[in-house]
């Protein structure tokens, strides 16, 4: 099966190109950007926020009037990410056909490696959280329970267009979707040169849109 490339450009800019914003706004966003980049470098738990502050040209009290301490950064980056993320869900049609939701994984994986620092600072915070006393434990563990929840219901309709049997683990399935963008991810991180994450994700959609069974 044949994927079309989500940019047609392949040209990937460093950063996130930004609509014009006041400055305190803007200021707030290069805070942020500036916190990914030292969590990517880091993790959350050795990120200071001096090193933040000098990343982002600015002095520690400057980012202190944003930001009062380590946890509001933390909460911020978080916020942002799954703004940027619930946006990329509602511009896909990830219950249309079996073909579409195919794609629509494969657009949702091609922008979560999209940018190396973001995608590695959010798989940093993903594992740090693991640990009950870490400040993002609970906001994880919401958002495993969400994001299975929304991928369930998108195979269930699936299965009501008569599109994949109704035999399947749809649970399981989706399950298998989330470890596979994980694992590629992490894989790609550690050997990005070893690695093509996207082909390695294509090959995995490919087989899905193969071996999955149909209503009879």
């Amino acid at each position: 099966m044949k994927w079309s490339d989500p940019h047609s450009d392949p040209v990937i800019a460093a950063v996130p190109k930004r609509r014009q914003a006041p400055k305190g706004e803007m200021r707030r966003e290069a805070l942020l950007d500036a916190a990914i980049v030292i969590i990517a470098r880091t993790g959350y738990t050795s990120a200071s926020m001096k090193d933040v502050a000098r990343l982002a040209g600015i002095t520690t009290t400057g980012l202190l009037h944003y930001f009062p301490n380590k946890i509001a950064l933390l909460t911020a980056v978080l916020d942002r990410r799954e703004a940027v993320a619930t946006a990329e869900f509602e511009r896909l049609n990830l219950r249309g056909s079996m073909v579409e939701f195919l794609q629509g994984l494969r657009t949702i994986f091609y922008h979560s490696i999209e940018f190396v620092e973001i995608s590695q600072a959010f798989m940093m915070l993903n594992v740090e959280s693991l640990a009950q006393n870490h400040p993002a434990w609970l906001r994880f563990q919401q958002r495993f329970y969400r994001v299975h929840g929304v991928m369930a219901s998108y195979l269930e309709g699936l299965v009501d267009a008569g599109e994949i049997s109704s035999k399947i683990d749809l649970k399981l399935l989706a399950q298998e979707i989330f470890a596979m963008m994980d694992g590629a991810q992490i894989q790609w991180l550690r050997c990005p040169d070893k690695v093509d994450a996207m082909q390695l994700f294509d090959s995995f959609i490919d087989r899905l849109a193969l071996t999955l069974p149909t209503e009879s």
